[in-house]
């Protein structure tokens, strides 16, 4: 069956109607006025080599050559045999993401929300071919990307992670941690990590126990901590600066104390720093040493290209268009193509 690429293109094929229409309002104009001052016969005679049809054949091949040509730029395509799908070796990786209010201060630039943005879009694009999920946690916490192989769609879901996302604020870490132990495969063979990205501003809940109970199931858990000791307001999107039901601005701080607590309890390690980069490498050192398993990946549809054929025909058509003139030729007359 034959899809299309870039289907929008079609849309262009409209514009073969009035491009017809147009042609044939010239040539209704054109007739009219011939016979406004002569007969049809006459005018056989007064212009003999003159030829109609050839004017409709040249406008017909133009009008059909651009609509080749739309049908070639909106990119044809049939699937190949086959699911298009890889297996290659790799672990499964669920990511924690903090999307507290509190990841609204900017004590690291942008704020430690984009921040935090920044080292999962360059650790998705590390993590190609390996399985990776998303979590994103408050007082609650829910997945937002189920754990796949489909890294650039994980990647464009980034942009809509957002505190307002989550009524009940809070940091409830170890909810987090316990729905991430229950979305991995049940393949004992292959390495599972969760990695929690946070400011560690717990308050309520037991992380560490969590931890403890991920590994014990196969995961380890590894913190990356984000923020500074020093800490600073909460500035939301309004430009309004948080504060207390006293009236006074929230002070958060980075709280690498239980964030290095979760990591040991988990059997990971604790990451922080202000370079993405750095951060990133770091960990994608420590999560290659995991075990790895068959993972089928989505390598995306294969598709057999036919944007040629519809391309060729509009260069032939073209070329028809070119060589049809509007006066009859002594060589094509014997083989009366456009005889009247």
């Amino acid at each position: 069956m034959i899809s299309f690429a870039s289907p929008q293109y079609l849309y262009l094929l409209l514009l073969v109607i009035p491009m017809g229409a147009i042609a044939y309002w010239s040539y209704l104009q054109r007739r009219k006025a011939e016979r406004r001052f002569s007969e049809v016969p006459l005018l056989k005679n007064l212009k003999p080599e003159s030829s109609t049809k050839r004017r409709i054949w040249k406008s017909l091949a133009f009008i059909l050559a651009y609509a080749s040509l739309i049908v070639s730029l909106a990119g044809p395509q049939v699937a190949k045999p086959g699911d298009g799908s890889d297996t290659n070796k790799g672990y499964e990786v669920m990511i924690c993401l903090d999307i507290s209010n509190s990841m609204y201060c900017k004590d690291i630039s942008p704020n430690r929300l984009d921040f935090s943005k920044l080292i999962l879009s360059r650790l998705f694009e590390d993590l190609s071919g390996n399985k990776v999920g998303l979590i994103v946690f408050a007082g609650n916490s829910y997945i937002h990307i189920p754990i796949t192989t489909d890294i650039l769609s994980a990647k464009e879901l980034l942009d809509g992670v957002d505190p307002q996302m989550i009524s009940n604020q809070g940091t409830a870490i170890d909810k987090s941690i316990n729905l991430a132990a229950g979305s991995f495969s049940n393949n004992n063979m292959i390495g599972k990590a969760i990695i929690v990205i946070t400011d560690g501003e717990e308050h309520e809940g037991n992380p560490e126990e969590a931890a403890k109970k991920a590994l014990k199931a196969g995961a380890h858990t590894y913190v990356i901590g984000i923020g500074s000791p020093s800490g600073g307001t909460i500035e939301m999107p309004n430009g309004e600066i948080l504060k207390d039901e006293s009236g006074q601005p929230v002070i958060t701080k980075f709280n690498e104390k239980l964030c290095r607590s979760i990591a040991q309890a988990g059997g990971g390690e604790f990451y922080t720093g202000n370079s993405a980069s750095a951060l990133v490498k770091t960990i994608k050192n420590k999560l290659d040493k995991l075990p790895k398993a068959n993972i089928r990946t989505a390598a995306g549809a294969a598709y057999y290209n036919l944007y040629g054929y519809p391309l060729c025909l509009a260069l032939l058509l073209l070329l028809i268009e070119m060589f049809i003139q509007l006066k009859k030729s002594s060589f094509f007359t014997r083989f009366k193509l456009f005889d009247r």
